[in-house]
């Protein structure tokens, strides 16, 4: 390493670096998608944000705390092995597999570390409001971000990094990882998006860091040729141009997927979707994937708004819309759901949150298999109540055949015709699909 350009060294480390950060975003969220299948979900959707926050998409989630954990301890985990087998073989055609585990880590680290500190309401918040301590989180973050360090200046003393003369460190690092750093910052800025700068200007300080504080470990061959840096960063490049027109098209990478947000209310919307006479700021989502799209509505509630008188509004709205409501979870039929309110009072950073909570499930049969859900959240600083809202959605259930398990272990859920007219759709389904939109154009209602 010591007879090539820092130049050269500079853009390999720069497209390693943005290969191996956006595979640790991916990995992350495929793990999220994984969790969500193994338990009995539906994930529908990926998305990968080059410079902001990456989502997994998915509905019907039994086991939220496994889903919700297992997006950083799954990365996290791939991230040490793939490490541990591949240190042994430090070159620069697997530059971007070596950083891979070090920047999983340090993200998925800072990630529940900062989310604790803050109180930003994601995973971290998230599994807080679970029943997971806060301070459990914390330490598992820090811990991660420690062993992502670790691996770091192991890494970069193996390759002989840190062995160069200042200003050759220097002309590396300024290549290799400043520029897509300030990129990320005037992104979120030109996009009104909250800056992440711990991270930005935490991987600065950490390569910058072991550049001037370690030493080479020994004298390895680290030659790297031009054509493998040139398409390292050409595929990297490529990569976060094809990431951002996908978002920018609000499209998913992983899916057939998009979403389409209204501030007034579309005509296609269901019926049941309808805001609360004290609704504030209603939005209204539109979620495709393939042809079953989910229509999703939420809104925010006046402080004074009673959460009782809320809930009964809700429920006499879906009645009215034929809906009835599980008693008992439609994949688990076993698995009763109180519909009680649920109450947790917790400490994060420093705000004192109480969280009052409750979900409902709703089936319709006719003239379509149809889920709803609602959930009515209310979060108060120190006891006092002060955001209110709902969440609502609907969508088609294409597979009926968890209905009609449902069904068959309580019977007396549903209204009998109503029954038989769904085992015929299951058994006729050509004839019955037809049927069903020759009835449901008739005017006499027969």
């Amino acid at each position: 390493m010591n007879n090539q350009s820092p130049v050269k060294m500079g853009f390999l480390l720069l497209g390693s670096f943005i290969l191996a950060y956006l595979g640790a975003e991916y990995v992350h969220e495929l793990c999220h998608y994984g969790a969500a299948l193994i338990s009995g979900g539906d994930p529908f959707g990926i998305v990968v944000d080059p410079f902001g926050w990456s989502y997994c998409f998915s509905n019907s989630i039994e086991h939220p705390i496994f889903y919700i954990a297992a997006g950083a301890i799954g990365s996290s985990l791939i991230g040490i092995l793939l490490f541990v087998l591949l240190i042994r073989w430090p070159r620069p055609l697997l530059l971007p597999l070596l950083l891979f585990g070090p920047i999983v880590l340090i993200n998925n680290g800072q990630y529940w570390a900062v989310d604790i500190i803050e109180g930003t309401g994601m995973d971290a918040c998230r599994l807080v409001e679970m029943g997971i301590p806060a301070s459990v989180l914390l330490v598992a973050g820090i811990i991660q971000c420690l062993i992502g360090v670790v691996c770091m200046i192991r890494l970069m003393r193996i390759i002989g990094l840190t062995n160069q003369p200042f200003v050759k460190r220097l002309i590396i690092l300024g290549v290799g990882i400043i520029p897509y750093a300030c990129i990320g910052v005037v992104w979120n800025w030109a996009n009104e998006v909250d800056i992440l700068w711990l991270s930005t200007m935490g991987w600065v300080l950490l390569f910058t860091a072991i550049a001037g504080l370690f030493r080479a470990e020994k004298t390895v061959s680290f030659e790297a040729k031009w054509p493998v840096v040139l398409g390292f960063n050409v595929i990297g490049i490529g990569l976060v141009v094809g990431l951002l027109l996908m978002i920018s098209f609000q499209k998913s990478s992983a899916a057939s997927y998009q979403i389409e947000t209204f501030s007034i209310r579309p005509e296609c919307f269901p019926d049941v979707l309808v805001p609360h006479p004290m609704a504030k700021e209603p939005f209204y989502n539109i979620m495709s994937r393939d042809s079953n799209p989910i229509y999703a509505l939420g809104y925010a509630l006046p402080q004074e708004v009673s959460p009782e008188q809320v809930r009964a509004d809700l429920d006499t709205l879906f009645k009215q819309h034929g809906y009835v409501r599980l008693a008992y979870s439609l994949d688990d039929p076993n698995e009763p759901r109180d519909g009680r309110w649920e109450e947790e009072t917790f400490q994060l950073g420093k705000k004192t949150l109480s969280i009052k909570t409750y979900h409902q499930f709703w089936i319709r049969l006719l003239p379509e298999v149809s889920s709803a859900f609602v959930g009515v959240r209310y979060v108060g600083n120190k006891g006092v109540f002060d955001d209110n809202s709902v969440l609502a959605s609907a969508y088609t259930i294409s597979n009926i055949d968890r209905v009609l398990r449902y069904a068959d272990i309580h019977p007396d859920a549903f209204n009998l015709i109503d029954l038989d007219w769904l085992r015929m759709q299951d058994v006729f389904k050509p004839k019955a699909r037809h049927y069903l939109c020759v009835e449901g154009n008739n005017d006499n209602g027969s």
